[in-house]
């Protein structure tokens, strides 16, 4: 989603991450370097809280978090480990226990609560909106969609 300064500076927001492997609630807390009463666990992921932000630098709402480099980590692993929400990295070596900071993509809205959710196979504006309680005309207006039918 793209920000705008001026109109809104942060917000509270949720990530809805679904892992590609199983991971318990600590794991996930630890793997986001949040507290663990900011997850919450859904049927197939964890929905977790943090704080948006839309800096100067970006044309899109972030999140920052630090991480911790794992040996054998590049970009496309870091960015596959926080399914896929993590924005284009440079392309600095990535050094063995060196702290990075990673920008988590992210939303806010003046009048919604608003859950960053990666788009699965088979998905559709419909199904989306069932899972998260969601209003399907405001689902397609915050997210600019011409065709709600995202089932690709």
């Amino acid at each position: 989603m793209q920000c705008n300064v001026s109109l809104n500076e942060s917000c509270p927001a949720s990530l809805y991450y679904v892992p590609n492997t199983v991971r318990s609630l600590d794991e996930t807390a630890s793997l986001f370097n949040v507290d663990n009463d900011a997850v919450k666990r859904s049927i197939d992921g964890f929905l977790i809280m943090i704080n948006c932000s839309c800096l100067a630098e970006h044309r899109f709402f972030t999140w920052h978090m630090d991480y911790k480099v794992q040996n054998g980590d590049t970009w496309e692993s870091i960015s596959s480990k926080f399914g896929f929400f993590v924005l284009a990295m440079s392309e600095n070596v990535l050094i063995p226990s060196v702290i990075v900071t990673l920008d988590v993509l992210c939303g806010c809205s003046n009048n919604a609560d608003m859950v960053t959710y990666k788009v699965q196979n088979g998905d559709t504006v419909f199904t989306i909106c069932s899972r998260f309680k969601a209003k399907e005309t405001k689902t397609v207006l915050l997210n600019g969609l011409d065709n709600p039918d995202i089932d690709d």
